[in-house]
């Protein structure tokens, strides 16, 4: 699991302060991003299928 967080999520340490809060500032956008991506999609499809 620590492989893949330090993968996921440049300059995150495993178990270190600053690499914790690197990684919960990451996770955070990254979590904005996705929200920004996927809502407007989500949005779309609902309003397509309710008129059809």
């Amino acid at each position: 699991m620590a492989q893949g967080l330090e993968i996921a999520l440049p300059g995150f340490k495993w178990l270190t302060l600053t690499g914790f809060l690197i990684g919960l500032v990451e996770s955070f956008l990254y979590g904005i991003y996705a929200g920004l991506v996927f809502v407007p999609i989500y949005n779309a499809l609902w309003k397509r299928a309710r008129r059809g």
